[in-house]
């Protein structure tokens, strides 16, 4: 199901921000960035807030090892983000 509004909307700079994305990518934009720019205050911020955390926060893993763990399990879950 996609949900209208958080494909269209974006504030102007938002729209911005996403079409530049958009054609960095050469594609379009991802749906969790679509996401994560529709209302940043209910979602975006905070979690950007937890994932920044548990990438950059302490743990007995490295910083590496985190960011391989996540690469493996967005690919499991065939997520090119």
């Amino acid at each position: 199901m996609r949900l209208t509004n958080v494909e269209h909307g974006h504030t102007p700079a938002q729209k911005a921000m996403l079409a530049r994305i958009a054609e960095a990518r050469g594609d379009r934009v991802p749906d969790v960035l679509l996401t994560l720019f529709y209302r940043p205050e209910f979602f975006g911020l905070p979690f950007s807030d937890c994932l920044e955390e548990k990438l950059r926060g302490s743990s007995d893993w490295s910083l590496g090892e985190r960011e391989v763990f996540a690469a493996f399990v967005s690919s499991k879950n065939q997520c090119v983000f």
